[in-house]
């Protein structure tokens, strides 16, 4: 670890603020140190507009968007559940391959960001996570939607978009206090400067949803883009209708 952040994290224990900033640090493992700070209650350890191996296709006209700052911390310690007041974790764009397995003994966690890393599956206990609110998995290597997130019950905002899953479980509508739902695609032919620093190559290719999707009534929001849903459905969405409508 390099002075500069020996300095930061340092002078973070000092002025024991509720919320650590170590962002675009050129990071390679999780900062030890910082397990002791139990104050701490929003912990960032995100590399923003990160572009990695798997986006190298993309057309240089958009490079000037992004920046190669680059955390690649790939894993966290088990023992990160030292910090018990932790309610809001950001891990964005880091190069993570995988969840400690006691992740789910975060019991204030509300906010959990994980959108463009390595990840192909959720630890057991994942579940535990009673307060997570926001979760944030777009962007990783998801081939199928990760069963933990249904013991979630509290989710209120879930992005699963822009990975390889091929449908959605009937059982998604046991997250009754969903009101976000994203599981949006991204296809290169729509690439945006603005949506570069989340790019990836793998998509989503749903085609159905199940009915039991119309049973959350809270649901205000669905992205879908991109995805070879039902042409009729697609319009039907376009128009601004709402999904529960559909299934009248």
């Amino acid at each position: 670890m390099g002075d500069y952040v020996s300095r930061l994290i340092e002078n973070a224990k000092n002025e024991q603020n509720e919320y650590l900033d170590l962002r675009k640090l050129d990071l390679f493992e999780f900062p030890e140190k910082v397990l002791s700070f139990t104050w701490v209650k929003e912990l960032d350890l995100s590399s923003d507009y990160i572009i990695n191996n798997r986006s190298a296709l993309i057309d240089e006209e958009f490079w000037w968007e992004v920046s190669f700052d680059n955390n690649a911390i790939a894993s966290l310690p088990e023992n990160i559940v030292k910090l018990r007041m932790l309610e809001t974790l950001k891990l964005n764009q880091i190069e993570l391959q995988q969840l400690p397995n006691n992740i789910g003994n975060l019991p204030n966690l509300k906010v959990l960001e994980l959108r463009n890393n390595l990840l192909s599956k959720l630890p057991k206990g994942f579940e535990k996570l009673n307060n997570l609110e926001y979760l944030d998995l777009s962007f990783n290597l998801f081939e199928k939607f990760p069963d933990e997130i249904l013991g979630c019950k509290n989710l209120k905002y879930l992005n699963i978009g822009s990975n390889k899953i091929k449908s959605i479980p009937p059982e998604i509508e046991t997250l009754s206090r969903l009101e976000n739902f994203d599981f949006s695609n991204f296809n290169i032919k729509h690439a945006f400067p603005e949506t570069i620093e989340r790019f990836e190559l793998c998509n989503n290719t749903i085609s159905k949803l199940p009915t039991e999707i119309a049973n959350l009534s809270k649901l205000e929001n669905v992205g879908f883009e991109w995805n070879p849903l039902d042409e009729e459905l697609y319009e039907f969405l376009s128009m601004g209708y709402k999904l529960s409508e559909w299934f009248k």
